[in-house]
């Protein structure tokens, strides 16, 4: 199941069936962007756990599949110095 496939399933589950058909009929063909929730200093602390990971061997598909970030996003950590 893919990504975007769970984020519907997920959507599905938590609204009216009603207000689901409404959304997908309303934002076909559109890609929405949730940012994640959390503060900079959370944020902070996951990258530092993702560096930490990473250097102790973890690849980056189980460290995307683990914290639910892009391949590139991944990689942007990891090469972020500091």
């Amino acid at each position: 199941m893919s990504k975007n496939e769970r984020a519907l399933n997920k959507l599905k589950s938590l609204v009216d069936a009603d207000v689901y058909i409404k959304l997908l009929v309303m934002f076909a063909g559109e890609t929405i962007y949730f940012p994640a929730a959390g503060s900079p200093k959370d944020k902070q602390e996951r990258n530092r756990a993702i560096q930490q990971e990473y250097y102790s061997g973890a690849s980056v598909p189980d460290l995307m599949e683990l914290y639910g970030l892009s391949e590139s996003q991944i990689r942007r950590i990891i090469a972020k110095v500091g």
